[in-house]
């Protein structure tokens, strides 16, 4: 059996610095979001020699891509490789004694502006996609759009704050899950995603698992239906919606909206991403393993012989270290209908 490896590749401002690293290298994290937060990544480097504190610094704003490589770690003469992506360096450190040096970066596009910059405009008669997309152009992001669905705005404001923001609420309202990379705005459904296939099973005598803890709530989670009541002060007129998972229960727990929407339709499809956003959160988990680059955030996973608790997980965020190389992952169980 050929000796099983993990290590870190990567290239700062072009140039590949992996070898140089290895010899210093304490630890590394790269923490994968689904939707919702930047991916980031951290590294704690020694430096006893203080090369890495002069003339091998690092400068805040510069770019570098990481990459976590294995070979023969899930058999012999496999060579895989889990692709982080290209950061930013947001937080160097330095520390001292001993020496060390933290390298904080964080995959956020180079226009600040659309993080920052507080905007006011209305959005009239255009499709999620089509306001995705030109936002995405105003800082030179490729609009990655995944699904199938694809509402239409009859008129939505944005108040004063950051397309990043504005873009964030508009989708979690919708049920659409954003990321965004250094060069890409990312949006797609996350209910289609939890349908999809699982990528991975588990099971609770694997020795690949190497701890796992489970929570169920009440707290404002486990609503039976959802209802939405909204007056427009332009129409003079009442809007309302009322969504319901099962019908003839004597006292169903019903979770109140009151939200501005725009008309009828908007407000079937809020009540039925909220309903969805509160009910996600009943059962959640976290699960570490012997590290896995098959284990990326938005991706779902089957859990065996875990008790009431087994079944089809969504991940929510995966956080991968070296060295050791272990995954850690937070989910969500996957909703029965999806809504």
């Amino acid at each position: 059996m050929q000796t099983r490896r993990a290590f870190l590749e990567l290239e700062y401002e072009g140039i590949d610095i992996t070898t140089d690293l290895s010899k210093d290298l304490l630890s590394f994290t790269y923490t994968d979001n689904a939707s919702g937060s930047a991916d980031d990544v951290s590294l704690e480097i020694a430096d006893a020699k203080q090369k890495w504190i002069s003339n091998w610094s690092f400068d805040k704003g510069d770019n570098f891509n990481a990459n976590i490589i294995t070979k023969n770690w899930r058999k012999d003469g496999q060579k895989m490789s889990l692709p982080c992506g290209l950061f930013v360096v947001d937080e160097p450190e330095y520390n001292g004694r001993p020496s060390v040096v933290t390298l904080n970066g964080i995959s956020v596009p180079a226009n600040s502006n659309f993080m920052y910059l507080k905007r006011n405009k209305t959005w009239k008669n255009i499709t999620l996609k089509a306001m995705a997309s030109d936002i995405a152009s105003r800082y030179g992001l490729q609009l990655f759009f995944d699904s199938s669905k694809n509402p239409t705005f009859k008129d939505k404001a944005q108040d004063d704050v950051p397309d990043a923001e504005f873009l964030q609420d508009v989708c979690e309202d919708e049920g659409f899950a954003l990321k965004v990379t250094d060069k890409q705005l990312i949006i797609f459904y996350e209910a289609e995603y939890e349908a999809r296939k699982t990528i991975a099973e588990f099971q609770e005598s694997d020795s690949s698992v190497l701890g796992y803890s489970f929570k169920t709530t009440y707290t404002n989670t486990s609503y039976d239906g959802a209802s939405l009541k909204y007056f427009d002060a332009k129409s003079n007129k009442v809007i309302e919606y009322v969504f319901m998972l099962n019908e003839g229960q004597d006292e169903p727990r019903i979770h109140k909206i009151n939200q501005r929407v725009a008309d009828q339709r908007e407000a079937e499809r809020l009540a039925k991403a909220t309903l969805r956003r509160l009910n996600k959160k009943e059962t959640v988990a976290t699960i570490e393993v012997v590290g896995d680059t098959r284990l990326l955030a938005s991706l779902t996973i089957d859990l065996k012989d875990f008790g009431s608790f087994s079944g089809k997980y969504y991940i929510d965020k995966a956080t991968h270290t070296l060295p050791g190389f272990k995954t850690a992952l937070e989910l969500h169980k996957v909703l029965k209908g999806g809504y």
